[in-house]
């Protein structure tokens, strides 16, 4: 009988010990998945070493330790590197090292306990492939590359001029994610360019790391769990590798007079809309003169959330734990996660009191889209988000058109950071960040 050292993948109290050990019949090697119990639930755990198990010690304990339950996979499928990392972000950020290594496995490994014990046979084919440190092709060692760039819009534009990339983010399916992440793993992948999640990839051979446009807001994951920077993790994964970091910056910023509006202000004197009074003012002014405007939103859909106003529950992704945004779809509600692309029908009622006094709380792309052809009936209003232009020729599309005028009043998302040369030459007169905090 062997301890075996666990991490759940799961959140836990930063207060509590996020390291856990168990009894096994025999080792487990670093990185493989274990299913074990947690309190009154079975989590899935990635191993971290296997040690004898001191007898006395045991018997002194003021608790009693468990079984695993069942072995996931008896091989590594977390390297060495991925595990180092996760370990110092929790410890960096006083967050559960496990959501960091959540984020670090495959797709079909990290939904839940139940789906990681469905192994397939091409999983276990990929399983039992050849970790190659560095693959090799007429015997010249190809190396890895990673470029983290802050949206998905702007990887994709970087991908353009890198036809033989590899893109990591997350609009990608499951299925299309679990390849990636075996091609990277196995030395197949050699320019990897993604999101700031891309960070997290099963690297064996990485040579060189840049942060494109490393001051952009989107490198900060400010929204969900596990918070994170790109810089930090990117440092981080630059030390483990031994390699040269390189963040890039985007020379262009353009400073504009500045006001900001206490929106609580605007509460109070009736004023229950997404428009300041000041800045359906500034609006209605610019359009008058035939100038344009950009309104800026750091969410798609129709509102960040649903609150319940008696208990306070909010509508989280049961997979992510991140609030589930509101989108409007073919004219239906529907709940949506921006992490994972979970969808869901949004609740009568809370579904923790039961009450029937939920709301949208916050304003997303859709909801000012509406709004401002309400406000601003006469004007040609344009969204540009992921939903509608994921791709980077269908948003050139939509930029072209503001260039030459046919679009008066842009409302964009942080789509804006991939465009910024072309926005700020068309020197709009009115630039609003709306919900800014």
């Amino acid at each position: 009988m062997r301890l075996i050292d666990v991490i759940p993948i799961t959140r836990i109290p930063h207060t509590q010990t996020q390291i856990l050990s168990y009894f096994f019949s025999s080792d487990l090697a670093p990185g493989s998945l274990v299913l074990i119990p947690l309190g009154k639930r079975k989590e899935t755990g990635v191993v971290l070493g296997s040690r004898d198990i001191d007898k006395m010690q045991i018997k002194k304990a003021d608790f009693s330790l468990r079984n695993i339950i069942k072995v996931i996979n008896e091989k590594p499928i977390l390297t060495s590197q991925q595990i180092e990392l996760a370990l110092f972000l929790g410890q960096y950020y006083f967050a559960s090292p496990g959501l960091f290594l959540k984020m670090a496995l495959p797709p079909q490994y990290s939904s839940s306990p139940s789906t990681s014990l469905r192994v397939n046979s091409r999983r276990e084919v990929l399983d039992s492939a050849p970790q190659n440190a560095g693959l090799r092709s007429n015997n010249k060692e190809l190396f890895q590359k990673l470029i983290l760039a802050p949206t998905i819009a702007s990887a994709k534009k970087i991908s353009l001029a890198n036809k033989k990339a590899t893109l990591w983010h997350s609009d990608l399916t499951a299925k299309q994610k679990d390849e990636i992440w075996w091609k990277i793993k196995n030395g197949q992948a050699q320019t990897i360019i993604g999101t700031r999640s891309a960070a997290f990839l099963p690297f064996v051979n990485l040579k060189e790391i840049i942060v494109e446009d490393a001051k952009n807001s989107s490198h900060r994951s400010w929204d969900m769990f596990p918070h994170y920077e790109s810089a930090t993790v990117a440092k981080k994964l630059a030390e483990i590798f031994k390699v040269n970091l390189k963040p890039c910056e985007v020379g262009l910023r353009k400073v504009y007079a500045s006001q900001i509006i206490d929106m609580r202000e605007e509460l109070k004197a009736n004023n229950f809309y997404v428009f300041s009074f000041a800045l359906e003012d500034a609006i209605k002014e610019a359009l008058a003169q035939k100038k344009q405007v950009i309104l800026f939103a750091n969410r798609r859909g129709a509102a960040n959330f649903i609150l319940c106003r008696d208990c306070g529950h909010v509508i989280n992704c049961p997979d992510c734990e991140v609030p589930m945004a509101l989108h409007l779809i073919n004219g239906q509600a529907q709940l949506f996660c921006h992490h994972c692309g979970r969808k869901d029908t949004p609740p009568g009622r809370c579904p923790a009191c039961h009450d029937l006094r939920i709301k949208t709380v916050g304003s997303g792309t859709q909801k000012i889209e509406s709004e401002a052809q309400r406000f601003f009936p006469d004007a040609k209003i344009a969204r540009l988000d992921s939903d509608l232009a994921p791709k980077p020729t269908q948003q050139q599309k939509i930029i072209d058109k503001f260039k030459t005028k046919e679009i008066d009043i842009l409302i964009i998302t942080q789509i804006a950071f991939s465009w910024l040369a072309e926005l700020a030459a068309v020197r709009p007169s009115v630039v609003a960040i709306l919900s800014a905090d």
